[in-house]
This record gives structure tokens, C-alpha cells and sequence, in this order.
């Protein structure tokens, strides 16, 4: 019985330098660059919204009643008022 042989391709040639090389190179773009800019900016805002309320409640539990519901908010940046509000007894549960 005959066989046919043929010949098995071999491992394709590396060229040499990167001049050598026949294929063209792709210019970079800056899409993915300004994708991830925008794509970590917008998850700076999201964990900006998610920690606010936890914020919030901090700050609002270190100042007294008449200081939480004043109207402009106002920023208490003493340290006494938080031992105000746990001394004076006011805090209800």
C-alpha cells in the first residue's frame, strides 16, 4: 500500500528585530485610556454617594437637636460638641 507523505509545516520564523517584522503596527489609540479615566471616575462619585449617608449620620449624631435641624447646615468644629451631646442626657433611644 502507497502512503502519501506530505510535508508538516513547521513553526512559523520569528523575525530577527522588530524592523524585520512584515506586519504593520496599529497606532495606539487613547479610547481605552480615556475609558478607564471615565470608568474610575464615575466609581469615585458612586462611592462618593454610597459613603455620604454614613458620613451624615456621624456628623449629625455629634451635634445637638436645635445644631441638625438649623436651615442653612451649619458645621459644628468644636470637639466639645460631641461631649455635650453624650453628658446633657438628651439622646433618646
Amino acid at each position: 500500500m502507497a502512503t502519501l507523505d506530505t510535508p508538516t509545516p513547521g513553526p512559523a520564523p520569528v523575525p530577527a528585530t522588530v524592523a524585520d517584522d512584515p506586519r504593520p503596527r496599529r497606532p495606539r489609540r487613547a479610547t481605552p485610556v480615556v475609558g478607564k479615566a471615565l470608568g474610575y471616575t464615575l466609581m469615585i462619585v458612586a462611592a462618593a454617594a454610597i459613603l455620604l449617608p454614613f458620613f451624615w449620620m456621624v456628623v449629625s449624631s455629634l451635634k445637638t437637636n436645635n445644631q441638625v435641624f438649623t436651615v442653612p447646615i451649619q458645621c459644628s468644629r468644636t470637639p466639645s460638641s460631641g461631649r455635650t451631646t453624650w453628658t446633657s442626657g438628651n439622646a433618646r433611644t
